[in-house]
C-alpha cells in the first residue's frame, strides 16, 4: 500500500501560483506607471506648448502662435493636435498635446493634455 498523502504535491503548485500572480501584478502596476508618467509628461509638454504660444501673442517672440507650439510639441517628441486662440482678445491660447504610448500600451493610442496659457489678469494684454 502507498504511504504517500493526497496533499503531496500541492505546496509547490500553490507556490508556483503565488509566484504567477506575483509576477502578473507587478507587470500590471509597471503597465500604469509607464501610463502615468507619459500622461504627466504630456501635461509638460502641453504647458510648455501654451506658454510659448502665449508668449507669441503678447509679443514677446515673432511668429504664428500655434507653430511655435507645434514646434515645442515636436522638440519635446509629442504632436500638438489642436491649438486655439480664445476670443474676444486672441491673447490666451488652449492647446491640446499628445505622447505616442509605448510598448504593450501602444494600442491604446496617446497620453494627451490640455493646457491654456495667456496674459495675467491685470494685463493691458488681458483684455479686461
Amino acid at each position: 500500500m502507498d504511504n504517500r498523502d493526497v496533499d503531496d504535491g500541492s505546496g509547490t503548485v500553490f507556490g508556483l501560483t503565488t509566484v504567477l500572480v506575483a509576477i502578473f501584478l507587478l507587470g500590471v502596476v509597471l503597465l500604469v506607471g509607464q501610463a502615468a508618467v507619459l500622461k504627466h509628461r504630456a501635461g509638460n509638454v502641453a504647458d510648455l506648448s501654451a506658454l510659448a504660444a502665449a508668449d507669441v501673442t503678447r509679443g514677446l517672440m515673432p511668429g504664428d502662435p500655434c507653430q511655435i507650439a507645434a514646434q515645442v510639441a515636436s522638440d519635446n517628441d509629442a504632436e500638438l493636435l489642436e491649438c486655439t486662440l480664445v476670443e474676444p482678445e486672441l491673447s490666451t491660447v488652449d492647446v491640446t498635446v499628445g505622447i505616442d504610448l509605448t510598448g504593450a500600451l501602444a494600442p491604446l493610442g496617446q497620453a494627451e493634455s490640455v493646457s491654456r496659457a495667456g496674459p495675467p489678469q491685470d494685463s493691458p494684454f488681458s483684455g479686461q
